[in-house]
């Protein structure tokens, strides 16, 4: 009986057929960059997270033949690998500062004028170092923490203060003391987008008096910003003569001092994550809205955790477990409810 052997694989292939690999197409889609925006891109001092962030807003926008679009801090943090949320809405909140951004309700895009757009330094940012003869000159200072020295250009410093009439400024002054009012008056017209030319206020609060040691312009400084950022004025922002109060200054410094623990938090975020969350069930706010930051960090220490993820659980909490009855529209309920006290703690209860 003849039978026929069986044809086998070869157990090794000297020659394994490789499989190619995939080249980018344009056939897959492609973004239509103006060549001077990319060589302004390319020539601007961007911070490496700022860069990535610029792509991903042109990804969204550019991509799709929009100058504009909503983009979430989750879609920016994912796209530019970001290490999280809150990294992708500071470094979008300095691109609008520099004018790289715009920014039109809820949409962004990146502005085309781009002989508009600034440079400032990020003192929180681990590209600038001062201790480098070759840092980079930049146009702007950006102001962060209470605790971060500012630069003060000799302009700055060479502001002259009018001499008040009848006693007040002598003409022998110690000029260190003339010095650091003059650095105190540039700093509030800097936060404050001011021209006020007197720095007789800030003089006041430098001199020693028999009831009290002179106060310290760090102190001085965390009153300014938290007067600028807290007070309401009708006519305007507080000037100086208004936060230079002698016989009440002890009081505001008590009050900045503890506002400036939480000043440099998050609040942008979590607006968006109220949005996210009940904008479409309550009344939506504004991204700008700076009355809703002032009742985030008011709201603040009464959290467990002084966190945006802490804010995000009280949002979603509400928005899980609250009777339908606040979410009826003519009950015209939003961002207000929320940030009091009162529903934060019925919230934890299970009450509402």
């Amino acid at each position: 009986m003849n039978t026929q052997p069986k044809a086998t694989n070869p157990i090794l292939k000297l020659h394994p057929k490789q499989s190619e690999a995939k080249k980018v197409s344009v056939d897959d889609g492609y973004t239509a960059i103006p060549n001077a925006l990319l060589d302004a891109i390319l020539k601007f001092d961007f911070s490496n997270a700022q860069r990535k962030v610029v792509l991903a807003v042109l990804r969204k926008t550019l991509s799709w033949h929009k100058e504009m679009d909503w983009i979430c801090n989750e879609q920016l943090a994912e796209m530019a690998n970001l290490p999280d949320i809150s990294k992708a809405s500071r470094t979008k909140n300095e691109l609008l500062r520099m004018k790289v951004l715009v920014q039109d309700g809820k949409k962004i895009g990146v502005n085309l004028v781009v002989s508009e757009w600034e440079n400032e330094i990020v003192q929180n940012d681990k590209t600038v170092q001062n201790n480098k003869q070759n840092c980079t000159k930049r146009q702007k200072v950006l102001y962060e923490t209470t605790t971060t020295k500012e630069t003060i250009t000799k302009e700055k410093i060479n502001i002259s203060p009018h001499t008040p009439q009848g006693g007040g400024v002598e003409k022998n002054v110690d000029e260190k003391i003339l010095t650091q009012a003059n650095e105190l008056l540039a700093y509030y017209n800097d936060l404050a987008k001011s021209t006020c030319r007197s720095a007789e206020p800030f003089f006041k609060l430098l001199q020693k008096t028999t009831c009290r040691e002179a106060y310290a312009v760090d102190d001085i400084k965390i009153v300014i910003r938290w007067a600028l950022s807290v007070w309401k004025n009708r006519t305007g922002k507080p000037k100086p003569e208004n936060i230079c109060r002698v016989k009440r200054f002890d009081g505001y410094l008590a009050d900045a001092t503890a506002w400036a623990k939480y000043a440099d938090f998050d609040t942008q975020t979590v607006i968006e994550t109220y949005n996210d969350i009940l904008g479409e069930r309550l009344i939506p706010i504004e991204d700008d809205d700076d009355y809703a930051a002032q009742q985030i960090l008011d709201l603040l220490p009464r959290l467990e955790h002084k966190t945006v993820s802490a804010f995000k659980a009280y949002f979603q909490a509400f928005a899980n477990n609250a009777n339908p009855y606040y979410f009826e529209p003519e009950r015209k309920i939003g961002f207000s409810f929320l940030m009091k006290p009162e529903t934060l703690m019925k919230t934890r209860r299970g009450e509402i």
